[in-house]
């Protein structure tokens, strides 16, 4: 329950929160996408059908909440054109 709060409290559309870790002064999300269709190629606009090829994590500081820095780490999928 407490990351369905999370993730409704960031509104992030397409992603989900996976982990929270807290310390004394931050506060960690891990946020990853939903796969909820076959994802587009940006370039030549095909389908890709065979899944993402790798990932990486992106890290984004948001606002504070109760005095603590909050960071966001965001995974993004790689995807090979088809």
């Amino acid at each position: 329950m407490l990351l369905h709060g999370i993730r409704k409290l960031l509104n992030i559309p397409g992603h989900k929160v996976t982990d929270i870790y807290l310390t004394d002064t931050e506060i960690h999300i891990h946020l990853e996408p939903y796969i909820k269709s076959m994802p587009i190629c940006p370039q030549c606009r095909g389908i890709h059908t065979k899944g993402y090829h790798s990932s990486q994590w992106t890290q984004a500081e948001d606002l504070p909440i109760s005095g603590r820095r909050v960071y966001l780490h965001v995974r993004k999928r790689r995807y090979r054109c088809p």
